[in-house]
């Protein structure tokens, strides 16, 4: 509880008069690798979302992610012309982002729960109803910042081209990111202008 009060992801609070508060729960999971072995152990602390009161605790709720088609047919397009395939993932993507709403949510459990208090919420946090919405914002924004356009017809698809005139495409599912360019070099670049931004986990050439 001190490590995320200290990163400023949430503030423990007495509970506001007449407010609902957003109640929560721990998620434990495997990732695994290609080769099904276990990579590592995740827990999640997940707000649940089916309780926030629309026009209080959020208004808009969609958010834009990346067609199969579109990356099927940048894959198809980099296979052919032989370009370079590069993969990111973004570290804990969603608590990059300020909430823009005040949200109460209960002290999960297995933490101190002083009584009458609650946690008002600073990030995005899983499960809430605006999350992925308020995650494609920044993203937006930290893309359009280092001067990258937007396709038009994906909007999670975003391209920039270099002083050579080499084209890199950038492809963003959720919090995996497609790096794509016939240059190496502008690849790497590009992946570490992105990690100035956000806290990346490099996975190099896609697989």
């Amino acid at each position: 509880m001190e490590q995320f009060v200290y990163q400023n992801i949430f503030d423990m609070i007495p509970k506001p008069e007449g407010r609902k508060v957003v109640d929560c729960k721990w998620v434990f999971k495997m990732k695994l690798g290609p080769d099904g072995q276990v990579e590592c152990y995740k827990a999640y602390l997940v707000a649940k979302g089916f309780s926030q009161v629309e026009g209080i605790d959020f208004n808009e709720t969609y958010s834009s992610v990346v067609g199969h088609s579109t990356v099927q047919t940048l894959l198809a397009l980099a296979c052919a012309n032989g370009w370079h395939i590069h993969q990111m993932d973004a570290k804990s993507a969603f608590l990059n982002r300020d909430l823009k709403k005040e949200i109460y949510m209960k002290i999960p459990l297995g933490q101190n729960r002083p009584k009458g208090h609650v946690l008002q919420l600073r990030k995005a946090l899983y499960g809430l109803k605006q999350t992925l919405r308020e995650w494609y914002t920044k993203v937006y924004e930290v893309m359009v910042g280092l001067e990258y356009k937007v396709l038009v017809v994906d909007k999670c698809v975003f391209t920039c081209a270099d002083a050579n005139g080499h084209l890199i495409i950038v492809a963003v599912y959720i919090d995996d990111f497609l790096f794509i360019s016939k240059s190496l070099k502008f690849v790497k670049s590009s992946k570490s202008e992105v990690s100035g931004h956000f806290k990346m986990k490099d996975l190099g050439p896609a697989k």
